[in-house]
């Protein structure tokens, strides 16, 4: 029907700044690795080459997953559901999770998109044993949603906000206008003129800064690409 997909166009878009992320945390060390290029070599073409060979890796990543999920991961989770453990069943999906970010971790990409990759390898198998899944790392994924954000506003120093104060409402302004309007323009190609009322009610969700950028950025300051310094 017209709702549904409707329903997935968005959804679509929601997800995809969450695979974006991704690629943009996976690219980070190719960005190091082109700045300290030797002199003699282009920096441009280094890094043309480095990304060139990351989504080598992402698309032999993507593929493995596929198969892994079509012939393994429904056999072990079928297995496991058979036993009737809960506690097999929730160790062995948290290892297939970890398993994942390890692979994705040595071949230097991102454990964020090894994350989105063994949701979708999950997530792709049955009704039951997805719904099984689901709520035996309910609590699981709570606990380390609670750590996430609370991480997150401990880096958030009073005494800057005070001292940054205008700096910050400027950019929050300009940033929440400019993806607002990008969201609408995007929006209103993919939606008829009737769903109004969507496009102004998702662009709003859309404008916010992602709790994940403070992710990308601490990545990057690791990487002393950006540091704390503030220049005029």
């Amino acid at each position: 029907s017209s709702d549904s997909d409707h329903g997935v166009i968005l959804l679509g878009i929601l997800v995809m700044q969450d695979v974006l992320l991704g690629l943009l945390i996976a690219l980070l060390p190719s960005l190091v690795v082109a700045h300290n290029s030797d002199e003699d070599s282009s920096t441009t073409t280094a890094f043309a080459f480095l990304v060139a060979r990351l989504m080598a890796v992402l698309a032999g990543v993507m593929a493995a997953g596929l198969l892994a999920s079509r012939f393994v991961i429904g056999s072990v989770l079928a297995q496991l559901s058979a036993s009737g453990s809960r506690e097999l069943m929730t160790v062995g999906a948290v290892a297939i999770c970890f398993f994942m970010l390890l692979v994705t971790h040595t071949l230097h990409i991102s454990m964020e998109l090894g994350c989105f990759v063994v949701g979708a390898m999950v997530g792709s198998q049955r009704h039951e044993l997805v719904s099984d899944i689901k709520n035996l790392i309910h609590p699981i994924r709570d606990f380390f949603a609670v750590l996430f954000f609370a991480s997150v506003g401990m880096h958030v120093f009073p005494s800057f906000v005070a001292y940054e104060l205008t700096v910050i409402i400027w950019l929050t302004f300009a940033v929440v206008l400019i993806k607002y309007a990008l969201s609408m323009a995007v929006l209103s190609c993919l939606l008829p003129q009737k769903t109004s009322h969507v496009r102004w009610i998702v662009s709003a969700g859309l404008s916010q800064v992602s709790e994940f950028s403070f992710v990308l950025a601490s990545r990057a300051r690791r990487l002393h690409l950006i540091n704390r310094e503030v220049y005029y």
